[in-house]
């Protein structure tokens, strides 16, 4: 359809991105038209429009520029699916957020496969091309000469003022609004921060032109932030720091309304809404008017104010006991309650259906056919910070702040002692990032799991080096054994209030980094083709030694083999002037079952020596399985029984 645009937009792309976004629309745009109707008079173009109205070609009516021209039908029954690009030759990643204006020597010398994040556009920091040409591109083109995939991207929902100069009425477009109308400030996350609406097709149409600028560079991809914080609303910082988090008071923008309006009329098609949802004479959802019409036809922010629910759309800051109600909002459970980065799979409301499989797919689709204009000669690599649809690898990251643990409690990815200062390495991560495995399966059951550690970072950053080193050792380990791959953490973003060491060589931990880089690099055939087994492996190690074990089987053109990875955790904590770190286990025994008969019985390891072949252990067979004697476990080691 004919993408139609606010006065404002229009001047944006002319100052800011150069005529890349007219390409980008040109070559796949699929959005709405901006605003829409106060009269049905039926069109099939603008010519078919008195003055002052424009056609809109999915609903063929004729609108006014103040409403929204929505697509008002299709929305998603069943999960789309989408075939990610290979990653076989991917095993070892880099994060290393270095700003637009300097390099980072350490990705040349850890030598990744890929950084899953190079860059990021962050306020006005990366939204035209002058910002890349003179340090930017020339640091990735170095990178991409040694071989590295170098990945790009762009905050996706964080919007500044900053960012418009000369044009405050595109801000005000993009930026959306509380129930009220009332734009939400994040400054408790980022001075001056506000949050984009990912349902507005011209912000759209700039993160695309944002794109194309780095795409024109020579991205080998692009990594997208943020993508669903469009519905998440303020949060504690708005409240004096107290409530249970964010409380879903914002999205509410005229172009979200709009395609709620749509997504409503095509879930509950043929029944009687308004006595549905209690939705009054003056104010209730119309078939026989355009979805985007909220002047007559229904307006959901208009309804949230008149119900006096506005302040707390979402029943969030309700005790525990009444949340279950949505707080007297009937149309709660229909919007849905937005998980930062964890949209829910296969969920039947609007936010989980409108940010992943309409605003995101059309992102995506609009990429792919631009850089095959502007990169003929290869595919890109797309991610987005979470978990979501149409990827070619999920990049989850890591915070504390997650909702993935049972009842929406988060998952612990940095285990501290009880007085939160120091590694407790004795907790193993096993169960979280199996669950966030199991999470991203339903999305993207072909595509890699990256993790890694994002944002600011104070308690990881104030361990000493050695517990930073120990940390990657046992749960870098953890990760790749139960089939995920975690990014090593290179260049940290920095703040005033936590002054960390901004680069892994500053902390210490740049030397081991680089060896467990050569080591899962030499033994990327025990992490690809392989599928995680529910065999039983048991040890003589007393219950105290606390080792993790993972089975996994490889398949596929490599030899067929049984992998046991053994994950350490006999921690000493750091303190009362104890020895501590990691305790090694000495002289034990493995029981493993087998499916075949065993040809060898082979130790891989990175606490080898790194030029240290595969060792042959010894073992005897007996009904079906093998008793392996191990010499010693230090941090991780990597049974290999081939048959």
């Amino acid at each position: 359809m004919t993408d139609r645009r606010t006065s404002g937009s229009a001047r944006l792309a002319a100052w800011t991105l150069a005529g890349i976004v007219a390409l980008g629309a040109a070559v796949g745009s699929s959005g709405g038209c901006d605003p829409a109707p106060i009269e049905n008079k039926g069109c099939d173009s603008d010519h078919d429009c008195v003055a002052g109205y424009l056609c809109c070609p999915s609903q063929k009516v004729c609108l006014t520029p103040e409403q929204v021209c929505v697509d008002a039908g299709n929305w998603p029954k069943v999960v789309p699916t989408y075939a990610p690009l290979s990653m076989d030759k991917f095993t070892v990643f880099a994060a290393s957020q270095s700003g637009l204006n300097m390099g980072d020597p350490q990705v040349a010398d850890l030598h990744p496969d890929m950084v899953i994040r190079g860059w990021q556009q962050w306020s006005f920091y990366g939204i035209v091309e002058e910002y890349y040409t003179q340090a930017a591109f020339p640091y990735m083109r170095d990178v991409q000469s040694q071989g590295i995939k170098f990945l790009g991207g762009a905050a996706a929902t964080a919007l500044f003022k900053s960012q418009f100069p000369n044009d405050p009425q595109s801000f005000d477009d993009f930026a959306t609004v509380d129930p009220y109308g009332r734009q939400v400030p994040h400054d408790g996350l980022s001075p001056g921060m506000h949050r984009a609406s990912l349902a507005n097709p011209a912000f759209r149409d700039y993160l695309v032109g944002i794109a194309a600028i780095q795409l024109r560079g020579g991205v080998d991809g692009l990594n997208f932030e943020d993508l669903n914080e469009t519905y998440q609303g303020a949060g504690p910082e708005a409240y004096g720091n107290v409530g249970p988090g964010y409380y879903g008071n914002e999205g509410f923008d005229k172009y979200s309304l709009a395609d709620f309006n749509a997504f409503l009329l095509d879930k509950y098609a043929g029944r009687d809404v308004r006595q549905l949802f209690d939705m009054p004479a003056h104010n209730y959802l119309r078939a026989d008017v355009p979805a985007g019409d909220l002047v007559r036809n229904f307006d959901y922010r208009k309804y949230l104010v008149d119900r006096g629910v506005a302040d707390d759309p979402l029943g969030a800051m309700l005790p525990p006991d009444q949340r279950a109600s949505w707080g007297g909002n009937p149309l709660a459970e229909d919007w849905g309650r937005a998980k930062s980065d964890r949209p829910a799979f296969g969920a039947s409301n609007f936010v989980d259906q409108a940010v992943p499989y309409r605003y995101w797919r059309e992102i995506v689709d609009r990429l792919r056919i631009l850089a095959r204009t502007l990169q003929p000669s290869k595919e890109i690599f797309i991610s987005a910070k979470g978990i979501y649809p149409f990827v070619d690898f999920q990049s989850v990251a890591l915070n504390d702040w997650n909702a993935d643990g049972p009842n929406g409690a988060p998952l612990i990815f940095l285990p501290l002692d009880a007085g939160k200062t120091r590694l407790d390495a004795r907790q193993s991560l096993q169960p979280a990032f199996l669950k966030i495995k199991d999470l991203a399966a339903a999305f993207t059951p072909d595509a890699p799991v990256v993790v890694y550690l994002d944002g600011l970072q104070p308690a990881y950053d104030a361990l000493t080096p050695q517990e930073r080193s120990d940390y990657w050792r046992i749960y870098a380990a953890e990760a790749y054994a139960n089939g995920l791959f975690f990014a090593f953490r290179l260049t940290t973003p920095t703040d005033p209030m936590y002054p960390p060491p901004a680069t892994a060589t500053e902390g210490g931990v740049f030397p081991l980094m680089r060896e467990l880089a050569v080591f899962y690099k030499a033994h990327e055939d025990l992490y690809h083709h392989v599928r995680p087994s529910s065999a039983e492996v048991s040890t003589s190690l007393p219950a105290a030694a606390a080792v993790m074990i993972a089975v996994s089987d490889r398949a596929g053109s490599s030899p067929p083999a049984r992998l046991v990875h053994l994950v350490n955790h006999d921690y000493q904590l750091r303190g009362a002037g104890a020895d501590a770190g990691l305790v090694p286990q000495q002289n034990f025994t493995a029981s493993i079952p087998v499916t075949a008969p065993v040809s060898s019985v082979m130790l891989v390891s990175p606490d080898l020596p790194p030029s240290a072949p595969p060792q042959p252990l010894e073992y005897t067979e007996d009904n079906g399985r093998i008793t392996v004697s191990l010499p010693s476990l230090l941090a991780y080691d990597v049974v290999v029984v081939s048959y």
